[in-house]
């Protein structure tokens, strides 16, 4: 339970923690801020990101044949 309420606390980039951040192993340690980072970007972020390609611009420029004199 304590492990789940730090995963939490990383997500939500709270900054709270029950102190066993420090027991925790190489693996634990780089979960948790892999979850600070997806945290801090945010996860609606996250899902637009993954969710959306780059689209093709619908953009069209105006092209005029200009008579002079």
């Amino acid at each position: 339970m304590d492990t789940l309420f730090e995963v939490t606390s990383a997500l939500g980039t709270v900054g709270l923690s029950l102190g066993i951040t420090g027991e925790l192993g190489i693996f634990g340690k780089l979960i948790i801020t892999v979850c600070m980072f997806l945290g801090r970007i945010g996860p609606a972020t996250l899902i637009t990101m993954l969710l959306l390609k780059e689209k093709s611009s619908k953009l069209s420029y105006p092209e005029e044949k200009i008579i002079l004199g």
